[in-house]
């Protein structure tokens, strides 16, 4: 929503150029910028553009968010399940040599 309230006016804002090392900028036509696409590629983007972009990688994302989670879960309960019968075992093991 803040790319889209800015229009084409100038924007003043701060850079990192790396090691939090920081530098003034002056972006005089806000009307485009520049999208990290992926696997190190950018696309110039009208805003419009830009705003449809992220929300289409908002909704993959968050579809993976599902799918890893349902995956740590199932770890999760076979880790468990592996706990479970080392202590089975180990109590087996020496209730045996007492």
């Amino acid at each position: 929503a803040a790319l889209a309230e800015l229009g084409a006016r100038p924007l003043k804002m701060r850079v990192n150029l790396g090691n939090d090392f920081f530098a003034h900028a002056l972006v005089p036509d806000t009307a485009s910028v520049c999208v990290h696409v992926g696997l190190g590629f950018f696309a110039e983007l009208r805003a419009g553009e830009a705003l449809a972009f992220v929300d289409a990688k908002e909704a993959r994302l968050n579809v993976r968010i599902g799918e890893l989670s349902g995956r740590a879960g199932t770890i999760r309960a076979h880790v468990q399940v592996l706990l479970d019968a080392i202590a089975q075992l180990s109590g087996n093991r020496l209730a045996a040599g007492r």
